[in-house]
């Protein structure tokens, strides 16, 4: 079994100050320099450059959400149940599957 690199991040992009939406750029340079295999990411808003480093499964958002990232494993998104509960919560989950 070969080891997985997960990073976590809340990338602040909810911030009603909006004091990170300047550095939002470098923090996602600064994600692949982690290498991660997985990175959830909450508010974050994936800058147009990152689909050609990896694959990002998010539901649609305008502003920023919750997803995750994989510029190494072949991830893809993953559907909760018509009836579930959480699917109130679409920017907030974020499901995937390898």
């Amino acid at each position: 079994m070969r080891s997985v690199r997960v990073v976590t991040w809340n990338m602040g992009m909810a911030d009603r100050a909006r004091r990170f939406v300047k550095t939002h750029d470098q923090a996602w340079r600064h994600v692949l320099r982690l290498s991660p295999d997985l990175a959830f990411l909450q508010e974050a808003f994936p800058p147009d450059w990152v689909e050609g480093e990896g694959t990002v499964v998010r539901d649609p958002f305008e502003q920023w959400g919750s997803l995750i990232f994989s510029p190494t494993l072949a991830i893809k998104r993953m559907s909760l149940p018509e009836k579930s509960p959480l699917r109130a919560l679409p920017n907030y989950l974020a499901l995937a599957e390898a």
